[in-house]
């Protein structure tokens, strides 16, 4: 749950962390029965107690059964058995903000035979625990926005090129539009370091804020871009810029570009007085042809299966007879033991070369079934990525008549040249190819057992459909840059600029509000440590940090009247602990900051 809460309270976008330690613990259970053993119960007491070591913690609880019984049966009795572990937990103290559950019934069988043994493993609840790690307030908050990440562009610096961010910034830059600081022009290739920050969790994880030095700021978005080249940094030739168009908006009035400048850790913003311009696409002229794109051959899509047949018993392993001991033998008896050791001694080194031979192929046999296993993930990836895909290029056909061609363009080229994210549990395909064996076969080849989502890379997937996007949206971008001198747009409504210096860029305008306060915030707990201070305008787009004191932080010229939220956070003891105030700004106030555990 990561600061789940915190977010949560914050308005913030949704994340769910997917870095982190993350094991999985089972119970098993009778047959129709939800109750918890001695043993259960003692293996949640002791996972409770590891959990609280660490900073942070989440567990999703998912109930199973075996394939016994009807459907409706099983999927009453996996929330029975999934109830009773939460409701053990809940009875031990474990906080209710960090539980999740969930149950399966009979859906996700580990086993799929009859054997009792099989329905034995069934028969479970997994829980799934996470731990996160933080030894003070500036870690915890980095770690909110790691859905923002640097993002690395290669430019060659003798062509003008367009490129998109994940995020939806579209960016232009014109050729030769580089230099050192000495002067010279830098030569082959320049790399860009470019962030996106358009959430509010964007915002916190960059130490970002709406407030120039004396008034508040309602955003459009803000973004980073820096260029280096052979490890050196770049700056721009006079009379050179970058052109930016910012993501879909809803147009207001008054937006102006802003850079940045760091004061005190935090990025403040120093108007331009240039004004941001708008650019329309829904009623873009443009004639793209899609008709290659929406008759291209997907084939035959299909489903992947994978079954395996019962796992061969691996080869026991004989011990070496050792010779008898002769403080335990004497006379006659040592003499009978001492032949039994040689008979057995004998035996053993005539068994050796047959077991070493029944290894190699038991081994030859999990080698390819770990082969099969890869086979069908790709199999699986590429499935998964085809329907995707086909379903993207169904949708433009359906949208095609509604929405700009080259809006529609460049949401179908940034989607085919994302990651895949693939949401693959290959334990259940282990467990079904190795049985009882599985987790010695796994640590023994030193194996990766996807669990939950990962990232896949898709850049050799569908090159041919890839270059028709490539193509077209190429064609139309270079129609729409000669017909009117600038760039299309990503959105129906989008701000676009020319900026001149590198850093940070901001889309902004000023509230204007004539009615200015200060707000005085404090701690009312013991303890008085160090803290981070946010307030969240709730009818304007605007994140204001207040200034840290020794324990107290000031908002200055702030508008009276507006309704906000005050969110502030510290680590106690490498705990997250949270205050959190609705409010309506008066003048010149001062309000106590209560922190509850997170």
């Amino acid at each position: 749950m990561k600061f789940m809460y915190f977010i949560s309270l914050f308005f913030l976008s949704s994340l769910f962390p997917v870095f982190g330690q993350q094991a999985s613990t089972f119970l098993y259970f009778d047959v129709d029965d939800h109750s918890l053993t001695v043993e259960s119960k003692q293996l949640l007491d002791q996972l409770f107690v590891d959990l609280e070591k660490h900073s942070d913690y989440a567990i999703q609880i998912i109930g199973h059964t075996d394939q016994d019984g009807s459907d409706d049966y099983n999927e009453q009795l996996a929330q029975k058995r999934t109830t009773t572990v939460e409701d053990y937990l809940v009875s031990v103290g474990f906080p209710m903000q960090r539980l999740t559950v969930d149950w399966k019934g009979e859906s996700e069988l580990l086993f799929s035979d009859d054997s009792s043994s099989s329905k034995q493993q069934n028969r479970r609840v997994e829980i799934i625990s996470k731990h996160w790690d933080y030894d003070n307030v500036d870690q915890l908050v980095s770690l909110v926005g790691e859905s923002s990440p640097m993002q690395y562009h290669t430019v060659d610096t003798k062509e003008s090129q367009f490129f998109d961010l994940e995020q939806g910034t579209s960016v232009f830059i014109p050729a030769e539009s580089f230099q050192f600081a000495d002067g010279t022009l830098p030569e082959g290739e320049v790399q860009l370091e470019l962030i996106e920050s358009f959430s509010y969790t964007d915002m916190v994880s960059q130490n970002l804020s709406t407030h120039t030095k004396d008034e508040l700021l309602e955003t459009g978005g803000m973004i980073y871009v820096n260029a280096t080249a052979d490890g050196k940094q770049l700056e721009l030739i006079e009379g050179k810029s970058i052109e930016l168009i910012f993501p879909v908006q809803n147009e207001e009035e008054g937006m102006e570009l802003f850079y940045g400048n760091e004061e005190d850790g935090i990025v403040s913003w120093t108007a331009t007085s240039e004004s941001m311009r708008t650019t329309q696409v829904k009623n873009d002229p443009l004639e793209v042809d899609f008709t290659s794109i929406l008759e291209y051959d997907f084939g035959i899509i299909e489903k992947p299966s994978i079954a395996f047949e019962d796992m061969p018993a691996r080869p026991r392993r004989m011990k070496k007879p050792f010779p008898p001991s002769k403080q335990l033998y004497h006379g006659d008896k040592y003499d009978e033991m001492y032949k039994g050791y040689e008979a057995s001694l004998k035996a053993y080194n005539e068994q050796l070369p047959k077991l070493a031979a029944a290894e190699q192929l038991w081994q030859e046999e999990v080698t390819r079934r770990v082969d099969a296993i890869e086979d069908f993930k790709k199999e699986v990836t590429e499935f998964k990525y085809a329907t995707k895909l086909y379903t993207g290029v169904r949708t433009l056909e359906k949208m095609k008549d509604r929405r700009a061609p080259v809006e529609l363009l460049a949401r179908l080229f940034s989607f085919v040249n994302k990651p895949y994210t693939l949401n693959l549990d290959q334990r259940i395909t282990y467990m079904n190819a190795f049985g009882n064996y599985t987790r010695e076969i796994v640590d023994e080849r030193k194996l990766e057992v996807y669990q939950r989502e990962h990232l896949v890379q898709v850049k050799n997937m569908y090159p041919e459909l890839k270059k028709m996007i490539k193509e077209a949206r190429t064609l139309a971008r270079e129609q729409e840059y000669a017909r009117t001198g600038k760039i299309g747009s990503n959105g129906l409504a989008s701000y676009v600029t020319g900026i001149n210096t590198l850093g940070w860029i901001n889309c902004d305008r000023f509230t204007n509000n004539r009615n200015i306060t200060d707000l005085t915030v404090y701690q009312e707990n013991d303890f008085k440590l160090e803290a981070k201070y946010y307030m969240i305008f709730k009818n304007i787009r605007s994140l204001y940090q207040g200034k840290r004191l020794t324990n107290t932080a000031v908002f200055e010229n702030i508008p009276a009247g507006e309704d906000v939220k005050i969110v502030s956070v510290k680590v106690v003891d490498q705990k997250p602990y949270i205050a959190v105030v609705n409010h309506t700004l008066g003048y010149d106030e001062k309000i106590g900051l209560t922190y509850y555990p997170s």
